[in-house]
């Protein structure tokens, strides 16, 4: 079932690892297409595959830096009991069409509780483990997704 005024797919909820409905309000996707830099709005192509294959979750968003809460990221205060996704998708859509996504950078979906989108953005990736971002253990209250735990 659509919600009016929100774009909507499904993916995986890293909660419980079944299947979630993740929304992103039309009207954030409008700003973002009016007020922000055109790469932002492409990276809308890398939420739902991340969100609907994610590499790992986790829950307790942390404002641990001034890059994850800065101007620039366009990030809203992050929510304390809020969820992120993150993975590396196959390709990078970008206005000269589809790219290798940027070695280095994992990708990042932040959503509430409910599973509606606020942001989304590269981080730079863990040296060992290329799919977590850097300084996760900071970012994050808790790894939720998969199930067993990265050491």
């Amino acid at each position: 079932m659509m919600t009016r005024g929100y774009q909507e797919f499904e993916g995986v909820d890293p909660r419980s690892g079944d299947i979630g409905v993740y929304r992103i309000a039309m009207a954030r996707i409008d700003n973002i297409g009016r007020y922000h830099p055109g790469w932002k709005l492409h990276d809308l192509f890398a939420v739902a595959s991340i969100c609907a294959k994610p590499s790992y979750g986790f829950e307790g968003l942390r404002d641990i830096d001034d890059a994850f809460c800065s101007k620039e990221r366009f990030v809203d205060l992050p929510d304390p009991d809020g969820i992120c996704v993150v993975g590396i998708p196959r390709v990078r859509i970008t206005s000269q069409g589809k790219r290798p996504p940027p070695s280095g950078y994992t990708f990042g979906v932040v959503a509430t509780k409910r599973l509606e989108i606020w942001n989304w953005f590269w981080w730079a990736s863990d040296p060992i483990e290329n799919e977590l971002p850097l300084n996760h253990q900071q970012r994050f209250d808790r790894q939720i997704w998969p199930r067993k735990q990265i050491s």
